[in-house]
């Protein structure tokens, strides 16, 4: 089993009806998820609960700007209320990716609510629900009244695309209880530093064993430290269960 999500990892463009005042740019990959982080960390400053609830949730991607509007939007990102050092420099304005965003505020969430690691790998926590997308007939039924910019592509691929990310959060959960405490170091460590490659190749044995056989990992790695973030969130946010496995 294959996936990918390519699309997670480009820098949007600006559609025709973006104001004038800024114009789009094909900015590096880098330069998306420092823009997407400095916003994350901005909105679990001012609208932490919003940004909590968001992360805690299984709203899928097509539905975020109507239950998160305050927080999340298709149009071009130039300002954030309360934070006028996110101006976007040199005129240029960003478009938020779903999934990018996610991943970012659940690591912001993880910097400011989780001061150490869990000791547990969370093995006291009731498991996670997960969004499923349903089947092929129903995406495909509701896929003309999804939100959003238009993307040409199948519904074939916008399908495949969703039970990719269904299945990345699955993954995520059972890296996050292979191991809390590498989990917790990467989310925190800086970028390109030696203490995150540390933590990656602390999870290597993870990773591979959370993948069961015939599968094979092709996600970008911001995508997937933002798959670790967001479980590693919801599990420590998660009811602890009793001895029986009951949620108390």
């Amino acid at each position: 089993m294959r996936f990918a999500l390519a699309s997670a990892m480009a820098l949007a463009t600006l559609s025709t009806a973006a104001s004038a005042q800024y114009e789009a740019r094909s900015g590096s990959v880098a330069e998306l998820r420092e823009n997407t982080r400095e916003y994350a960390r901005c909105m679990v400053l001012y609208q932490h609960v919003e940004a909590r609830n968001l992360v805690l949730s299984n709203t899928p991607n097509d539905r975020l700007e109507r239950e998160f509007g305050s927080i999340y939007t298709t149009k071009p990102l130039a300002k954030v209320m309360g934070c006028d050092r996110l101006v976007i420099r040199d005129g240029h304005a960003i478009i938020l990716q779903p999934d990018l965003l996610r991943g970012s505020l659940a690591q912001e969430l993880v910097i400011a609510d989780l001061k150490v690691a869990e000791a547990d790998n969370f093995a006291t926590r009731a498991p996670l629900s997960h969004w499923q997308p349903g089947t092929m007939a129903d995406y495909a039924a509701k896929r003309p009244l999804q939100a959003g910019p238009v993307r040409h592509i199948t519904v074939e691929q916008a399908y495949a695309e969703e039970l990719g990310r269904a299945w990345l959060s699955r993954y995520g959960e059972c890296v996050v209880r292979g191991n809390s405490a590498a989990s917790y170091g990467w989310i925190t460590a800086k970028p390109g530093t030696e203490a995150e490659k540390a933590e990656i190749t602390a999870l290597q044995p993870v990773f591979a064993s959370c993948l069961a056989q015939g599968e094979t990992l092709t996600f970008g790695k911001a995508v997937l430290q933002g798959a670790v973030a967001i479980n590693y969130y919801r599990l420590a946010m998660a009811a602890p269960v009793s001895a029986s496995g009951v949620a108390k």
